[in-house]
């Protein structure tokens, strides 16, 4: 399960625009703060954090959209002629 969650949020990160990708890579696997973001990125520290925000909440959307897509897990086999 856990591996599943983790495949759709790398998918999620490569759908992002150039930006977005590294504003999100920089901040979770590289452990920046915004402020070292907005001077590597060269965008203004305001716009890192807001962008952070938006992407969190829209992944959070996504996962809970698909949570609701994904059937339950199945049960045990019940054989009705046994």
């Amino acid at each position: 399960m856990a591996d599943s969650k983790a495949k759709q949020v790398r998918n999620y990160v490569q759908t992002l625009e150039r930006d977005d990708r590294y504003i999100v890579m920089l901040y979770y696997a590289d452990g920046l703060t915004p402020m070292e973001i907005s001077r590597v990125l060269d965008l203004p520290s305001t716009r890192v954090r807001a962008r952070l925000e938006e992407l969190r909440a829209k992944l959070a959307g996504l996962a809970q959209v698909s949570a609701r897509a994904t059937p339950p897990p199945a049960g045990p086999t019940v054989n009705a002629y046994a």
